[in-house]
């Protein structure tokens, strides 16, 4: 994979992250568990410090609707055990493709 589809495949994921944490605010969902089968992405959104790949501002937007939630942490889950986030993610990297195209 070049670094470009590298980018791509790792924005699609931050992606759907985000659109499902504001889903859930837009829903008043106070209780829910967000898991990807992306565990670069997980240790992206999860660590401390300020995110300094390319999807940061992305990954500071998740952090700051994690707060409204109080959702501490983005969980990792296997894709066999994941499959529905698995599919969501590979939409999303589509339509992201589309945008970056346009």
């Amino acid at each position: 994979m070049d670094a470009l589809s590298s980018l791509l495949y790792r924005a699609g994921y931050v992606f759907a992250v985000k659109l499902a944490l504001e889903l859930a605010v837009e829903r008043w969902m106070p209780s829910v568990v967000i898991e990807t089968d992306c565990l670069e992405v997980v240790r992206m959104i999860n660590e401390v410090n300020v995110c300094m790949a390319a999807e940061g501002v992305i990954v500071d937007q998740i952090k700051c609707l994690m707060s409204l939630m109080q959702i501490s942490e983005i969980m990792y889950a296997p894709r066999d055990a994941n499959m529905a986030a698995h599919a969501i993610a590979q939409f999303v990297a589509r339509l992201w493709i589309k945008y970056v195209n346009i």
